[in-house]
């Protein structure tokens, strides 16, 4: 059974949103506290009242040994741009499947833009938006859906953050903040990739710069 501290503990650092809030003082302590209260009373495995988690809130975010926001320490090595994409989705069948990879290795062995992946019932390719014409003639399948002038953002940081919990989800607030409509995300293990609409370049670009410091 744990106490209402730990169990908030464990609530908040689970959650990026509420680290967020909390921690900048965005958040009414009194309203967190009413919509947290099933949490901690799973957590605590007691009925925990609102005005003792109210308390265990202010007091935890009053401490000074409270937890730095996650950006203060944190660097990216690079913030890259591409623009002048195109953003098609198909129905997922093993025909259309061989007709991508074919353009996909077209496409990449002559050092242009591609991007593919796969899910139980679609897949979707971003391709630079010169290629769209050769791969409307290839492709049989009409796609589903399809979106022009697109833009990648890819922020690039080191492995040392792989095991930081919210990561990925502090990245992508920040468009959110700015009010960034996301088309699409894709990553690997060092490197978050944000496609947009290219008339948010500048806002993304500059938003991620301000926000995080540069490092190796």
């Amino acid at each position: 059974m744990l106490s209402i501290t730990d169990a908030l503990e464990e609530i908040v650092n689970s959650n990026p949103a509420l680290q967020f809030g909390l921690q900048r003082k965005l958040l009414n302590l009194a309203q967190t506290a009413k919509f947290i209260q099933p949490y901690v009373n799973v957590r605590t495995k007691k009925e925990v009242t609102v005005s003792a988690i109210h308390m265990a809130l202010s007091r935890a975010f009053k401490s000074k040994d409270k937890k730095r926001p996650i950006e203060s320490d944190f660097e990216i090595r690079n913030v890259s741009v591409q623009s002048k994409l195109f953003v098609l989705t198909y129905r997922k069948s093993s025909e259309t499947l061989s007709q991508l990879f074919k353009q996909a290795e077209r496409i990449t062995s002559n050092g242009g833009y591609w991007t593919m992946t796969h899910g139980l019932m679609e897949v979707t390719v971003i391709v630079s938006a010169k290629e769209l014409p050769t791969i409307e003639k290839i492709i049989t399948a009409k796609p589903k859906l399809s979106t022009s002038d697109v833009a990648a953002v890819a922020v690039l940081f080191s492995e040392r953050y792989l095991k930081t919990p919210g990561l990925l989800h502090l990245i992508l607030q920040q468009c959110a903040i700015q009010g960034i409509n996301i088309v699409e995300v894709a990553s690997s293990a060092t490197e978050l990739i944000v496609y947009i609409k290219e008339h948010d370049i500048s806002v993304a670009f500059d938003t991620l710069m301000k926000r995080f410091s540069l490092g190796e």
